[in-house]
């Protein structure tokens, strides 16, 4: 009886460390899991732990048989808790650890540090909307002294513009300087009005004058022209700001200020309509040409 037990148990034993010879292999995804637990991951190492997977458990002495790099890998998988070894009568017998125990821990640990990351970066966009608030509600006017500072001042308008840019000119260059800007507003809807004028006492004068026209109606804004010279240059932004620009004598680079103050805007706005409508006349037809 005792030899059938025993002839028992060593069937069943071999029964389990049958294994399939058409395993899948062992993919990038897998072992890069296990790296993220330990940099002493291997394919090899991987896939001796998935063989094992589908056998259950294997005897040591079938395992060494079976693996190459049977040692490395054997050390790598049994100090890294990723199998347990267990004597059962005198064989020594290896069992693979659940991928559950195997990963959840770690996941539990991204996760928290994940929503750890969220929760500060919620707490970081907050105070910066807050923050943002107060700070363009206290920016009421800047002074540009540099014509680099105005110049970049200005593009940030356009570029933040949300619904009309209206500019008042004397020879165009107050709103051409910024054709990038004034072409990327008009491709976003943005509604652009320039006055300007195209009539000079020099005839030279007069092509450059009508050149930048042109320009500034190939960029999607709307023109119309002035006969006198504009002694006062500005542009409004969104009907709440304005930019006024200075030239000083000899110079071609405008300085000037910038205001944020809806009642003292509404003043330009309604200058600009009123010369928009009253007194400026539609651009001549070859300038479309």
């Amino acid at each position: 009886m005792a030899k059938d037990s025993a002839a028992e148990k060593k069937a069943q034993l071999e029964k389990s460390e049958e294994t399939e010879k058409d395993l899948p292999p062992v993919t990038n995804e897998v072992v890069n899991a296990f790296k993220l637990l330990s940099e002493e991951a291997t394919p090899h190492a991987i896939e001796c732990y998935q063989r094992l997977l589908r056998v259950s458990k294997m005897s040591l002495s079938n395992f060494r048989s079976q693996f190459h790099r049977r040692c490395k890998n054997l050390h790598i998988l049994q100090s890294n808790d990723w199998i347990k070894i267990e004597k059962v009568g005198t064989e020594k017998i290896i069992k693979p650890v659940s991928p559950n125990t195997i990963f959840d821990k770690k996941i539990m640990e991204l996760t928290e540090a994940r929503d750890k990351l969220n929760r500060e970066i919620e707490i970081l966009e907050t105070a910066k909307r807050e923050l943002l608030l107060l700070y363009e509600e206290g920016i009421k006017s800047l002074v540009f002294n540099d014509y680099k500072d105005f110049y970049a001042w200005q593009a940030k308008l356009c570029n933040e513009a949300e619904h009309s840019i209206y500019a008042v000119t004397d020879r165009w260059m107050l709103a051409l300087v910024r054709e990038k800007e004034i072409k990327a507003a008009a491709d976003r809807g943005i509604d652009i009005k320039v006055i300007g004028r195209l009539y000079d006492d020099d005839p030279e004068m007069v092509k450059k004058l009508e050149e930048r026209a042109r320009k500034l109606i190939n960029t999607g804004a709307k023109i119309k022209v002035v006969r006198e010279k504009v002694r006062i240059r500005f542009m409004v932004i969104d009907e709440e700001s304005v930019i006024f620009a200075i030239r000083p004598p000899g110079r071609l680079e405008h300085k000037g200020t910038w205001i944020k103050h809806a009642e003292f805007v509404e003043n330009f706005v309604n200058e600009v309509k009123y010369i928009w409508e009253k007194v400026a006349t539609d651009p001549p037809e070859r300038l479309f040409e």
